[in-house]
């Protein structure tokens, strides 16, 4: 695929704010994402200078899964269907034109959805709907705050799947870098919502993130604690936050706990499901000088090291290796797309170039985490000639994918065998949007 149009080099300042934008989006998403350990590790994590070399660790066992999996589908100018992959058994949803904003439950049983209506007056409203996937009913919620049309309400479920939260954010409030925010909690039992305002007025703090919704009435939340100070010191960077728990119905808020550990400078990352290990990826830093002015600099173009690591928390190790199959220069990125549910595999997506052949590469790699060896079986790139254009959703334990084509077309894809099923051949007609995939040891 060529990839060097006309007027390359004249784009070079665009791609330089479109990276200075990646790396200050980057930088917010590390903080509200990296920031929850399970109770009891954090007692363990005292990381100051530089950690230990990780020993040597056996690579997972592959475990036999069954697959389960559900897809929002969008049947244009008619309505919204409810497809499972795995009976190929077809429900509508809702029957407005306008396209749900679908959270599913973890088990996939439930779904809060907001619908979104346009009338002729003009004004945008929300409404919002819970579904049991199991009876096909659906009931419409009230909640103690008026929705704004204007703003971007968003549903959170508990692990256990016996509550959700409906919570908005509002403008700042006067005088304060704080936001006005509302909350309410429904109870899967009875759907009757019930206000949460001591909750609210802890999360309305600008640094103050949602972690986790470990089980019923029970909110963990965090607070970035990191100073310009100590965000880079030396040959590395210290991070450090402090950990909360909420009480949903009183509002009790408890001391979870802290936690503080240096990275490598121009490292950024997340913490595996089960918050053992710390996945970062380290880019070389590089100067405008590396940015080629001419066609005659490309071959000249400076290469930059690339790595992948973790900080094993539970050993106070860590490890890391070089990526060096694919080139890296100023505009190539290595994203970690999604962890598997078990905190085994990492996916992640690679986007460069090979100046050598005038080529754009993309890949994704399941990798292993604790021996950073990607999977012998990889993701396929075409499907029936068809290039694969996205990985739209990989399942818990990262052997199945959603995946779009050039050509628009979606496919479930069995990346243990390469088997494709077609999901949908005519986006522009049926349009998949929203997807629940789960696989359990067997």
């Amino acid at each position: 695929m060529k990839i060097l149009p006309s007027g390359f080099f004249s784009s070079v300042k665009k791609y330089l704010v479109y990276l200075l934008i990646g790396l200050l989006t980057f930088g917010i998403t590390f903080a509200a994402l990296t920031f929850l350990l399970p109770e009891g590790i954090l007692d363990k994590i005292k990381i100051g200078g530089d950690l230990k070399s990780c020993n040597q660790e056996q690579k997972a066992e592959e475990k036999a899964t069954t697959f389960n999996g559900k897809v929002v589908l969008r049947v244009r100018d008619k309505e919204s269907q409810l497809l499972d992959l795995v009976s190929n058994k077809k429900t509508t949803i809702d029957t407005k034109e306008d396209d749900p904003i679908i959270y599913f439950s973890s088990n996939g049983k439930y779904i809060v959805y907001i619908q979104e209506l346009r009338p002729k007056s003009g004004k945008l409203i929300k409404n919002f709907f819970f579904y049991n996937t199991t009876t096909g009913s659906k009931k419409k919620l009230k909640t103690n705050f008026k929705i704004s049309g204007d703003s971007n309400p968003t549903v959170t479920w508990s692990n256990d799947n016996k509550q959700f939260i409906i919570s908005q954010g509002g403008k700042a409030k006067k005088g304060s870098t704080d936001f006005e925010y509302w909350v309410d909690y429904f109870n899967v039992s009875d759907l009757v919502p019930r206000k949460a305002t001591d909750l609210a007025k802890v999360i309305s703090k600008t640094s103050v993130f949602i972690s986790k919704f470990p089980k019923e009435n029970e909110i963990i939340v965090s607070e970035n604690k990191s100073t310009n100070q100590n965000l880079q010191e030396g040959d590395g960077k210290k991070v450090k936050y402090e950990f909360s728990k909420v009480s949903i119905p009183d509002g009790d808020k408890k001391s979870y706990k802290n936690f503080s550990f240096k990275l490598p400078l121009g490292a950024s990352g997340h913490f595996s499901p089960d918050y053992k290990y710390y996945f970062f990826v380290e880019k070389e830093s590089w100067d405008v000088q590396d940015i080629p002015k001419s066609d005659d600099e490309l071959s000249n173009l400076k290469k930059l090291k690339v790595y992948i690591g973790y900080v094993n928390l539970e050993a106070n190790c860590m490890k890391k290796i070089e990526i060096t199959d694919i080139p890296f220069y100023f505009n190539s990125s290595i994203e970690i797309e999604q962890f598997s549910e078990d905190s085994k595999k990492v996916l992640l997506k690679i986007n460069s170039i090979d100046f050598a052949t005038n080529s754009e590469i993309i890949q994704w790699w399941r990798m292993d985490i604790a021996t950073l060896t990607k999977s012998e079986k990889g993701v396929s790139t075409t499907i029936n000639g068809d290039q694969i254009n996205s990985i739209v959703r990989m399942s818990s334990h990262l052997n199945f994918a959603i995946v779009t084509t050039l050509k628009g077309k979606y496919y479930l894809l069995d990346l243990r065998n390469g088997k494709a099923t077609l999901i949908t051949a005519d986006p522009t007609k049926v349009s998949p949007y929203s997807f629940w995939l789960k696989e359990t040891t067997n």
